[in-house]
């Protein structure tokens, strides 16, 4: 932290930083300038310590960070002539790891070396969609060679002492070779599978077949939905998140799969200013992108219309309507249908807490796709470890987080005096502003909401409870009792 700040004084950016180490970008493409930055930071930064130094590890030409510990570079070094030679550097990414299959480690070499480049980010995402687009054409057509379907991993036991056979792809390979007498494959071996479709219902991890089974059963066939959805698509999709122009769903799109699944793992960008101001009209939906919309059903028993809250006010100038003034469809006044709307709200509600209360787990790696209920018993510094994939660890599918932003939403989309202070003047004098039922609804329905957060403890901070075992109740009895003791010796 003392690096940081030091070199921050400095006037430099520090990117990244770890234990022993920083990333700083020197907004300079001056080779022979950099490295003099490099040790005139180096040297500053020496002066501090005594027992340890810090000295220059690389200089990137270009950098593609995702996270801690993950990212893909151009690193630059110098020849014997002290000429630049440029090398690629990847650290922590799914394509040096080898328990994923080929097809998408190479494709995402492919993406990296485009990323990398000095092309335009529009070339950049136009060159990955061409290529993945003809990379599905190929997996559907039959056209790659049965290598690049292969993955390998490693038996850290023997196959028959894994708690969890079931989930295991490669210990349900290597159970059923050492079954047939072919091969003893033991501790430390490695397995390769293949994902195939064998006519039955049962989730990948218990169609896994070696690619000698897959030769020799015709009724065999590799699960081209499986390599597209599970294997290319996450790969692609975490290296391309940062990218502007390009998100999981358009990613999804292009390998022919629905993008309408992957919405949730979009990276949302906010580009258009435009867009941005007419969401904060009454509230910064921005905040609350990943909260569900609230659709009220009409109440009217012969009516099927749906009518969902973006904002409680809508249109602008003299065309501004309240949203749950009338239904859209058979045009019933909603207001005196205010406790259905209350009810339905209420209902919706509740679901959400259920949702939380049901406690399902998800492998934060979306390539595993692993959901159970059941805590794994083996635990990490970060969480509990997945059983299926043994890499990554388990995270709420429904955080307490997520729970507590969905109610807040709800109590400031019906806040009225939130909504009513955007309006210009002219719209707070129109007839949908001023009417006593406009304000009436939106004030029942954020107290349905405000009584459900009410009970949640999820922003509450218990001094109390945090300092319980630091500072225990003053007796003052027991306190003179043992001075007078003190005194006594």
């Amino acid at each position: 932290m003392q690096s940081k700040e030091l070199v921050e004084k400095m006037g430099f950016e520090v990117i990244y930083g770890d234990t022993d180490s920083i990333m700083i970008n020197t907004n300079s493409r001056d080779l022979k300038e950099v490295t003099k930055l490099g040790n005139k930071i180096k040297a500053e930064i020496n002066r501090f310590y005594k027992q340890l130094e810090i000295d220059i590890d690389g200089i990137f030409k270009s950098m593609l960070l995702l996270k801690k510990k993950k990212y893909a570079a151009v690193c630059i070094t110098f020849g014997p002539n002290n000429e630049p030679i440029e090398t690629q550097q990847l650290k922590g990414l799914d394509v040096v790891r080898r328990d994923w299959s080929e097809v998408a480690r190479k494709t995402g070499v492919f993406v990296i070396n485009q990323i990398l480049s000095n092309s335009l980010r529009e070339e950049i995402v136009d060159k990955i969609n061409t290529h993945l687009m003809h990379l599905a054409t190929k997996i559907q057509e039959n056209s790659l060679p049965l290598s690049d379907y292969c993955i390998t991993r490693q038996l850290t036991k023997n196959p028959e002492d894994y708690p969890d056979k079931k989930n295991l792809c490669h210990v349900q390979v290597a159970l059923r070779l050492n079954s047939k007498g072919g091969k003893k494959l033991r501790h430390g071996d490695t397995v390769t599978y293949i994902i195939c479709n064998d006519g039955s219902q049962l989730p990948a991890s218990q169609r896994a077949y070696h690619p000698e089974e897959l030769k020799t059963n015709e009724n065999l066939s590799i699960d081209k939905h499986y390599y597209l959805s599970q294997q290319i698509h996450p790969v692609v999709a975490r290296i391309c998140a940062p990218i502007e122009g390009t998100d999981a769903a358009m990613i999804a799109e292009v390998l022919g799969l629905d993008p309408h699944q992957y919405r949730n793992y979009s990276y949302n960008r906010d580009d258009d200013p435009g867009a941005k101001l007419s969401m904060a009209k009454t509230l910064n939906l921005n905040d609350y992108k990943d909260c569900q919309r609230i659709s009220f059903c009409c109440p009217v028993d012969n009516c099927s219309s749906t009518i969902t809250v973006e904002h409680i006010f809508e249109g602008t100038g003299k065309n501004l309507t309240f949203t749950l003034a009338s239904c859209p469809g058979c045009k019933t006044d909603l207001s005196s249908y205010l406790n259905a709307l209350c009810n339905q709200m209420t209902l919706l509600i509740r679901s959400f807490i259920q949702k939380f209360y049901l406690g399902w787990l998800v492998c934060e790696d979306s390539g595993c796709g692993h959901r159970t209920r059941q805590v794994p018993q083996i635990f990490a510094k970060s969480g509990p470890v997945c059983v299926a994939c043994q890499r990554s660890v388990m995270l709420p599918e429904y955080k307490v987080s997520d729970l507590y932003r969905q109610l807040t939403y709800f109590s400031k989309l019906f806040d009225f005096s939130r909504a009513q202070a955007t309006l210009s003047e002219i719209e707070k004098r129109l007839p949908c502003v001023t009417c006593p039922e406009t304000e009436r609804t939106c004030r029942h329905l954020q107290q349905v909401a405000k009584r459900y957060l009410s009970r949640s403890a999820f922003s509450v901070v218990s001094m109390r409870d945090c300092f319980r075992d630091t500072f225990r109740p003053f007796d003052l009895r027991a306190s003179r009792a043992a001075s007078e003791g003190a005194l006594l010796d």
